[in-house]
């Protein structure tokens, strides 16, 4: 399996309702007007999103825990919101800020 993943939304794509001006949605997910293609996937900036703590075992620091969903979760599950606000604050964060490690980020502010 490719190690290097990428999150692919529609050029322009408005992800519910949250279409910001200072956000361009581009074919790599949401980053910065100043989005350079080139760069290299680091540990700095990316985030494994995974619901056992096994999976991000060997990556802690960009390691990023969500529940597990159940059926029995099916009308009170709010976790992909929290998610969601979360990976805007750290989109926000990012924001014109080429030294951005996101590592650092999530140990200044932990997911919740």
């Amino acid at each position: 399996m490719n190690s290097q993943r990428k999150i692919f939304y529609a050029e322009n794509e408005d992800i519910n309702g949250l279409n910001s001006p200072d956000l361009k949605k581009d074919k790599v997910g949401i980053n910065s007007k100043s989005n350079n293609l080139n760069r290299k996937w680091s540990k700095k900036n990316t985030i494994m999103i995974e619901d056992t703590a096994f999976k991000g075992f060997h990556n802690q620091e960009n390691h990023l825990l969500i529940k597990t969903f159940t059926k029995d979760m099916k009308y009170t599950d709010n976790e992909l919101v929290k998610l969601q606000k979360y990976l805007l604050l750290v989109s926000e964060a990012s924001v014109n800020n080429h030294d951005f490690d996101v590592t650092d980020f999530m140990a200044l502010n932990p997911y919740k």
